[in-house]
C-alpha cells in the first residue's frame, strides 16, 4: 500500500500551520517540509540508499524529527538508540544488526561506522516531487526496554506505525481540534516515536520537549493550550507533587487526555488523579505493536479502575493458558504474538493485566505476581515506590523480596502487618525488604528489576 507523504500534503494544504513547537522556536508544515528535502538531498551525497540502516543517538530536539521524517521519505531505516548506553554496548548493538550511519549529536567513535552530525547546518530546498511513501516496507527498529533481560531488534514498518495512529486516533476521537500533543517521552522509545504519526496523520501540532522537566511541562501546558500528553506513571507522580502544580490544574483539567502507559498506575495514585478531576486514560501497549494495544477512557475509570481498556480498532486480543497474545495490523508480525503478559478479559472485552510472566515467582509451588503485592505496599503513606522481585531460596526454591524507597522511616514489623490487614496471605508478604534511595527506572519510565536485583546485594537489608 502506497500513499503520498502526510507531511507534504500538510505543508501543501495548509503551510503556515504548526507542527512542530519547542519552548525556544517553532516550526511550520512547510518549515519542515524544506528541511526535510534539505536533509535527504545531504544524504543522497552521503551515500546513504533506500534500505539503508541509519543509526540515530541524541535526547529529543527538532533534528531527531526532521532526520526520522527525511529517512522516511527516502525509504531508508531509521535504527533508535537509547541515549544511556556506553559506546561498546552502541556499537554491539549496531553491528549485529548491520548499520553503517550513525547521525547523532555526541562526539563518539566506532569502528566502520560513518559519523554524521546531528547539528550539521544543512540547507532547505522548497520543492520536491510528489513524495508517495510504501507502507510496507521495512521502517524503523527499536529495542525492547530490557528491564528483565537483553533488549531485542524489533523491527515495525510503516504500516505498523500507520495503522496504530490511526487506531489511537479512531479509538479517542482524536482530531486536529485537539491542537497538540505534548512529547517529553524519549523518541528512541517507541511510544515516544508514535506521537510523531499520531500528529502528521491528524494534522495537529508536536509540542516537544527536550527532557523530562516538571517546570517545562507545566509551562507548556498552560502557554500552548494542549490537548493530549503522553507519561509514565512516575512522571505523573512527580508532577502532581511540584509546587506550580496546583496553580496550572484548570489548564490540565481542559485538556482532552492525559496517556499513561509504559508501566500500571498505583491505586493512590490513580484516586488522586481522579479527584483532580484530570482526563486520564489508560493504555497497556508494547514495542512489538508500536505502542499503544488497549485505552480506557476516563469516564470507564470509576467501573474498571484495574482495567487497561478495550483494544484498539484493527488489534484482536485473546488469552491463552492465562497470557496476553495479540494480533493486528500494528504488529510487527502477521501472526498472534504471545506477550508473555498474564492477564484476562472481562466480559465486556476489557482487558485486566497482572504481570509479566517474566517475573512470577513460584514460592513452594504457589505462585506469586509481583504487582500484586506492590499495589499493596504502595497504598502504606511511607512507600513511595516499589519494587518485589523474586529471591533464591534453598527451601522454598524462590522467596518474595521487595525494594522499596520510602518517604519517611518505616518498620518492618508495621510493613508485614499492613500487608496482612489487606488480606494478603502471608506466603506472598515479602520475606525481606531492601531500603533504597530512589528505584532505578529504564529510559522509557519503567521499573528497571534487573537493577533491583543489582541492589540488594548493596543497600540495607531489613530481615
Amino acid at each position: 500500500m502506497k500513499v503520498v507523504d502526510p507531511l507534504y500534503l500538510r505543508a501543501i494544504c495548509d503551510p503556515d500551520a504548526l507542527f512542530l513547537v519547542t519552548p525556544s522556536r517553532s516550526w511550520s508544515y512547510l518549515e519542515v517540509e524544506t528541511r526535510v528535502n534539505g536533509i535527504i538531498s545531504y544524504c543522497w551525497t552521503l551515500g546513504i540508499k533506500p534500505e539503508d540502516k541509519v543509526g540515530i543517538l541524541a535526547p529529543n530536539q527538532p533534528s531527531y524529527i526532521f532526520w526520522i521524517l527525511a529517512l522516511t521519505r527516502m525509504g531508508a531505516i531509521s535504527v533508535c538508540l537509547n541515549v544511556r548506553l556506553s559506546t561498546a554496548e552502541i556499537s554491539k548493538q549496531l553491528k549485529t544488526i548491520g548499520v553503517n550511519f550513525l547521525v547523532t549529536d555526541r562526539s563518539i567513535g566506532i569502528e566502520n561506522i560513518t559519523i554524521i552530525n546531528l547539528l550539521e547546518d544543512i540547507a532547505t530546498i522548497p520543492k520536491a516531487l510528489i513524495p508517495v511513501l510504501d507502507l510496507d516496507r521495512s521502517h524503523s527498529i527499536f529495542f525492547s526496554s530490557g528491564t528483565t533481560a537483553i533488549p531485542k531488534a524489533i523491527n515495525l514498518t510503516l504500516a505498523n506505525h500507520y495503522y496504530s495512529a490511526i487506531g489511537v486516533l479512531s479509538h479517542l476521537s482524536i482530531s486536529i481540534s485537539d491542537r497538540s500533543w505534548l512529547l517529553c517521552l524519549p523518541l528512541f522509545h517507541v511510544g515516544g516515536f508514535a506521537i510523531i504519526w499520531r500528529c502528521l496523520w491528524s494534522g495537529m501540532s508536536i509540542n516537544l520537549i527536550d527532557r523530562f522537566d516538571v517546570t517545562l511541562i507545566i509551562e507548556s501546558i498552560v502557554k500552548h493550550s494542549i490537548g493530549w500528553a503522553s507519561f509514565v506513571p512516575t512522571m505523573v507522580e512527580r508532577i502532581l507533587s511540584h509546587p506550580l502544580f496546583l496553580e496550572s490544574l484548570t489548564h490540565w483539567q481542559k485538556m482532552q487526555g492525559i496517556m499513561i502507559g509504559g508501566a500500571p498506575m498505583a491505586e493512590e495514585l490513580q484516586k488522586r488523579c481522579l479527584a483532580l478531576q484530570l482526563p486520564i486514560v489508560t493504555t497497556y501497549g508494547l514495542t512489538e505493536a508500536s505502542s499503544t494495544v488497549t485505552t480506557l477512557p476516563t469516564q470507564a475509570w470509576q467501573t474498571k479502575p484495574r482495567s487497561s481498556g478495550r483494544p484498539i480498532p484493527g488489534v484482536e486480543l485473546r488469552i491463552v493458558a492465562g497470557q496476553i497474545q495479540i494480533k493486528g495490523r500494528s504488529l510487527f508480525t502477521p501472526d498472534w504474538f504471545n506477550t508473555k503478559d498474564i492477564g484476562y478479559l472481562d466480559d465486556d472485552g476489557h482487558l485486566f493485566v497482572i504481570d509479566r510472566l517474566d517475573n512470577m515467582i513460584i514460592c513452594g509451588g504457589e505462585n506469586i505476581y509481583p504487582q500484586e503485592i506492590e499495589r499493596v505496599l504502595l497504598n502504606h503513606p511511607s512507600i513511595k515506590d516499589v519494587c518485589v522481585i523474586g529471591k533464591k531460596d534453598k527451601e522454598w526454591g524462590q522467596i518474595p523480596l521487595a525494594v522499596i524507597e520510602t518517604q519517611k522511616p518505616i518498620e518492618l514489623d508495621e510493613i508485614k502487618k499492613f500487608c496482612l490487614s489487606f488480606a494478603l496471605p502471608s506466603y506472598k508478604v515479602p520475606k525481606a525488604f531492601v531500603i533504597v534511595d530512589h528505584i532505578p527506572k529504564t529510559a522509557s519510565g519503567k521499573t528497571d528489576r534487573a537493577s533491583c536485583l543489582q541492589l540488594c546485594f548493596a543497600y540495607t537489608l531489613l530481615n
